[in-house]
């Protein structure tokens, strides 16, 4: 069949390259998955979107949704699609029940971060220790395949740099790295000039390459993509656990992990440093991680 694309689609699916909807279900496929062409959803990739949301500036459709992946008590992973449509935010569709985790990772593993780098899905989680392994993520076959260490550790934010790497902090060690998505070979880029705990780090807007939160300091950061801090805002709530991701279709900071407000979706006022709860109770457990594909994932 050579290489599939997924689209999550909000409108009518047509056209399906793999011919039925039956055959989605005789592969195994989650009904909201569809593997096919850009024709085959109407609010795929060259489509116009009715819901509100704009093309950026490379030309992509930014989707109306966020993905995460959210950890349940029993060890469960499941790979979630978080609507932003106004009106709707919050709302919840189940794409991975449970990701099959690869030889290596515990089965406790942890994903303190979730990014994509073109059409590819990534996390990092927990092998021997916390942020310490980079991991593939299908949405399709609803794996998390290792790709390897980063040879840094407590790397709890990840963010694509809109080019072929990945970008990210490395709290245990106080820098600012590069990661290599296809070997997760990692270089330092920066030194960070403060202790950072847990963390987020996101794309940013035309103005800020980088967006990221420091749950020690709890401050708004803006980041070059060299590492070095370009502003930084005083956050109005304590996080504790941080999952992070300016949307660019809403032109909003999408954040979770406020004390008391673990489980909630939340949006972060990047001028005046506002934590707001935009949807209660979305995640099962404590979030910590969040990203926004702004068009197709590829299948592995």
């Amino acid at each position: 069949m050579g290489s599939r694309r997924v689209f999550v689609c909000s409108g009518r699916v047509r056209d399906l390259s793999l011919g039925s909807l039956g055959l989605l279900a005789a592969l195994g496929l989650p009904m909201s998955l569809v593997a096919c062409n850009e024709s085959a959803c109407e609010d795929g990739i060259g489509d116009e979107a009715d819901d509100g949301t704009d093309s950026d500036s490379q030309g992509e459709i930014a989707q109306p949704w966020l993905l995460a992946i959210d950890e349940d008590e029993a060890g469960s992973d499941a790979l979630i699609q978080i609507s932003v449509v106004p009106g709707s935010e919050g709302e919840v569709t189940v794409l991975c029940p449970d990701l099959e985790l690869s030889a290596g990772l515990p089965a406790d593993t942890n994903f303190s971060a979730l990014a994509v780098v073109g059409e590819a899905l990534y996390a990092s989680a927990y092998r021997e220790t916390w942020g310490d392994t980079l991991v593939r993520i299908d949405p399709c076959a609803c794996t998390a395949t290792e790709v390897g260490g980063y040879g840094y550790e407590l790397v709890s934010g990840l963010a694509s740099d809109d080019g072929e790497r990945l970008l990210g902090v490395a709290a245990e060690q106080g820098r600012f790295i590069a990661v290599d998505p296809q070997s997760a070979s990692s270089q330092e880029t920066t030194a960070l000039t403060e202790a950072w705990g847990s963390n987020g780090l996101s794309r940013g807007d035309g103005d800020a390459p980088l967006f990221g939160i420091n749950a020690l300091s709890d401050r708004l950061y803006e980041f070059r993509t060299d590492g070095t801090i370009r502003a930084f805002l005083p956050l109005a709530e304590d996080f504790v656990s941080v999952g992070l991701e300016y949307h660019r279709g809403r032109d909003e900071i999408f954040a979770c992990g406020v004390a008391g407000h673990e489980r909630d979706l939340l949006t972060v006022d990047r001028e005046f440093g506002g934590v707001e709860v935009v949807a209660e109770e979305v995640f099962t457990t404590a979030c910590d991680n969040l990203t926004a594909p702004a068009g197709a994932l590829a299948c592995e």
